[in-house]
């Protein structure tokens, strides 16, 4: 009986034990993500296409996907090559072929991982940078080349440097420029920088993003890839500890934008486009009939695609204001143009679109929901 009763009390203890273990094995799967998520993030290598190498501290190695990056590191890509870093968990940088890029610094605050910083240089090529958002009143996120600096809080942009000319595409927030010349890119615009002869403003160089940017199939890659890299980054950044930064931030961002929320990384939108058109299919503008265009809003819904019309909310503007003018989408012909300039003073042209003839307007259209906004714009012909 005694025997009996031992081999009892050793098969519970056993058993206890498996039991333990397996309570053990199974809260350590389901907790292991979170405390992973919980460590501080770093700057990665998260693709890798081609040829792609990095230079550091003067020795150069291949680039392998999952390698960190640091401060003072050089990426460069050959012909036919890419590559991606997501720097803390809050911004995903690509580059495209035939491109270098020098990390100038890349840094984060392990006690408040909502304070980074991220400067990055373009010597050569193209980069896209998608920042959701910055968290921290502290921290920055710039792209430079050739003394010319793009700096923002939360939005997506391309840098394209050659030679002495820098080409900025915003297609998400605003960003601002700093440097050799200074002011702000809204969405949907350009701006192209002779950085050897500066503008003074980024105003007398901007116009419309052209439709060969938007439909540009390494442009279309990277939107794809940050829809799937969005939708992971409030979980992480919740699992960081940082959702009262979050919060703390949509006030700061209200406050700077006069109450419109701006940041994509906190309320995402299905406001995917915005287009404009002639209800007619006319694009030339006569002296004695005005031209009505349409801005409509288009919504990716659970059923389908929806469309709005926006034309009496939108922003109209015209690249030359001495040439034509717009409200709520109706052009009407500058009186003693007839397809030349006029060159009265008090008509001066505001943000005039480089390029365009001078028998052409641009028309832009602009409309936020809310959460984004978009931009669209079409050539209007000025007849003789």
């Amino acid at each position: 009986m005694q025997f009996r009763i031992s081999y009892g009390i050793v098969f519970s203890i056993f058993g206890m034990m498996i039991i333990a273990a397996a309570l053990a094995l199974w809260f350590g799967m389901f907790r292991a993500a979170p405390q992973e998520l919980a460590e501080t993030p770093h700057a990665v290598i998260t693709e890798v296409r081609g040829n792609v190498e990095i230079t550091r501290a003067g020795t150069v190695k291949e680039v392998t996907s999952g390698m960190e990056v640091l401060s003072g590191d050089v990426l460069t890509t050959a012909e036919a090559s890419a590559a991606a870093v997501t720097f803390f968990e809050s911004s995903r940088v690509a580059l495209d072929a035939n491109s270098s890029l020098r990390i100038d610094e890349a840094m984060i605050d392990a006690a408040a991982p909502q304070r980074q910083n991220v400067i990055l240089t373009l010597t050569s090529g193209r980069v896209w940078s998608r920042i959701l958002k910055l968290l921290d009143a502290e921290s920055s996120y710039g792209v430079a080349y050739n003394g010319v600096v793009s700096g923002v809080r939360g939005t997506a942009f391309v840098v394209t440097g050659k030679d002495m000319t820098a080409v900025i595409d915003v297609f998400d927030g605003i960003i601002g420029v700093s440097g050799k010349t200074f002011g702000n890119i809204s969405e949907g615009f350009s701006a192209t920088i002779n950085t050897a002869q500066p503008p003074a403003t980024v105003n007398e160089v901007l116009s419309p993003m052209s439709d060969v940017i938007r439909n540009d199939s390494w442009i279309q890659e990277q939107l794809d890839d940050d829809a799937v890299f969005s939708k992971h980054v409030i979980d992480i950044r919740n699992a960081l500890g940082v959702v009262d930064a979050v919060a703390e931030y949509r006030e700061v961002q209200k406050a700077a934008d006069s109450g419109v929320l701006r940041d994509p990384g906190v309320d995402y939108s299905d406001y995917e486009r915005l287009t404009v058109l002639s209800p007619s299919q006319q694009y030339v503008l006569f002296a004695a009939t005005p031209l009505q265009l349409q801005a409509l809003a288009h919504f990716t819904r659970t059923k389908g695609e929806e469309t709005r019309d926006v034309t009496k909310l939108a922003t109209w503007t015209v690249s030359h204001p001495d040439r034509a003018t717009v409200q709520n989408g109706v052009v009407t012909l500058v009186p003693f143009v007839s397809g030349t300039t006029n060159n009265d003073a008090n008509s001066a042209p505001l943000n005039v679109t480089p390029g365009v003839a001078d028998n052409t307007v641009e028309i832009v259209a602009r409309w936020h929901d809310g959460t984004h906004e978009r931009s669209a714009a079409v050539t209007v012909l000025l007849a003789n």
